[in-house]
């Protein structure tokens, strides 16, 4: 796993020159990259101290990982369990199995400024129980399916931001909602 420090270089140097996110769910771990240019004082706040809500919405070819930190907008970001394989083929895979009704999987938050590549953020935020078995069991049944060609996912990608213009738009269809460390 990736070891990240605020403060300190992106890891691997960053490529990115645009805001954006990125979920994924690799070696046992659910991370959260955002990339935001110059974050402001208010963003950072919000990711830091507000509440975070979350929302899934799960079709065949792709997951949705929908997040709102505090007051700032819903934002979503796609997820493949097949894209990681392919990427990062040691890392990919299946998720585990909550011990407890209780338990809960832990995301990791990471904002990356794009300006200069430092970390400026980490903040660990639970699940509750539901919506983390809801999150395993999809991605486990990404897995079951056969492997789609890389084409078929970014078709599905740009499929469904044509049909939702923007993730407020992804709200009335998603499989789950919670807040951040909710029961």
């Amino acid at each position: 796993m990736t070891l990240y420090e605020v403060g300190k270089p992106y890891p691997g140097g960053l490529r990115l020159r645009y805001d954006g996110s990125q979920y994924n769910y690799r070696a046992g771990s659910h991370e959260l990259l955002l990339f935001i240019d110059r974050p402001r004082p208010a963003e950072l706040r919000a990711m830091q101290e507000g509440p975070w809500e979350f929302a899934l919405l799960v079709r065949p070819e792709v997951l949705f990982l929908l997040y709102k930190p505090g007051s700032m907008p819903w934002s979503d970001a796609p997820y493949s369990w097949w894209r990681v394989k392919e990427r990062l083929p040691e890392e990919a895979v299946p998720p585990f199995e909550l011990p407890t009704p209780a338990s809960r999987a832990l995301l990791s938050v990471i904002l990356v400024d794009t300006r200069d590549g430092i970390v400026r953020l980490i903040k660990a935020v639970t699940f509750s129980p539901e919506f983390s078995r809801l999150l395993h069991a999809a991605i486990g049944a990404q897995i079951d399916r056969e492997e789609p060609p890389r084409e078929e996912y970014e078709q599905a990608v740009a499929r469904y931001y044509a049909i939702y213009w923007d993730s407020d738009d992804m709200l009335p269809a998603v499989a789950a909602r919670c807040t951040g460390g909710e029961e």
